[in-house]
């Protein structure tokens, strides 16, 4: 009699052992599913793009998921030319941009560019600008090298570029070629009027012409 008991018994502990490992199963399926659900809902999200970024109206406000906010304190269309010898450079425009709230990995790059560490809050103005090789041989260029602002003090752009190496860096440009859309930021303070900016030397790639440097330029930017 017992051992018909125990056949009954037996089978009933195996399927509550089964029953118990399908819900274990079901329940981390359920967990796989919620974090799928979860990384999509993260692709799904939308990166802002630069045109979502570009500031355009003095005032206006907008957040940088990799910088912080930034606020445009003043623009101004300069369209302005510097030529120097087979180089013609065109600054297009200039805004003063302030960064609020900054990102701490920013203001680590903050302080690599300029070696200073800045606070919550950033001051700069960005220069648009793109040249010209207009002649027939080939130049090499390193974009602005000097910015002296209204107390005098001078800035190596080199060195105190906000948002990085300054554009180009050293490039060499073909004849007849033009390079558009670059950029430099200078720590500035938010009532800057004028600013002056020294080019850098163009050498040329022959070296046995005439003049195989022509010296920097200065041009003086007034936003008033």
């Amino acid at each position: 009699m017992k051992k018909f008991l125990a056949m009954p018994l037996l089978a009933a502990m195996l399927l509550a052992a089964c029953g118990g490992n399908e819900k274990v199963s079901t329940d981390e399926q359920q967990e796989a599913e919620d974090l799928n659900e979860d990384n999509t809902a993260s692709e799904d999200v939308e990166q802002p793009t630069e045109e979502d970024l570009t500031l355009t109206k003095v005032g206006e406000m907008v957040d940088d998921p990799e910088v912080g906010t930034l606020v445009l304190e003043n623009k101004k269309k300069v369209n302005q030319d510097i030529v120097q010898g087979g180089l013609t450079i065109h600054v297009d425009e200039v805004k003063v941009i302030t960064i609020n709230n900054m990102l701490n990995d920013f203001k680590d790059e903050v302080e690599l560019n300029t070696g200073k560490t800045p606070g919550n809050e950033l001051t700069y103005m960005q220069v648009s600008y793109s040249f010209k090789n207009t002649s027939d041989e080939l130049l090499s260029w390193s974009g602005f090298a000097t910015a002296i602002k209204e107390d005098g003090e001078q800035l190596d752009l080199d060195n105190n570029d906000i948002i990085g190496n300054q554009n180009p860096s050293q490039i060499d440009i073909q004849p007849k070629a033009t390079v558009k859309d670059n950029l430099i930021g200078i720590p500035v303070g938010k009532d800057i009027k004028s600013i002056r900016l020294v080019t850098d030397d163009v050498l040329k790639d022959n070296n046995d012409s005439d003049e195989p440097i022509v010296y920097g330029k200065e041009i003086t930017i007034n936003l008033k």
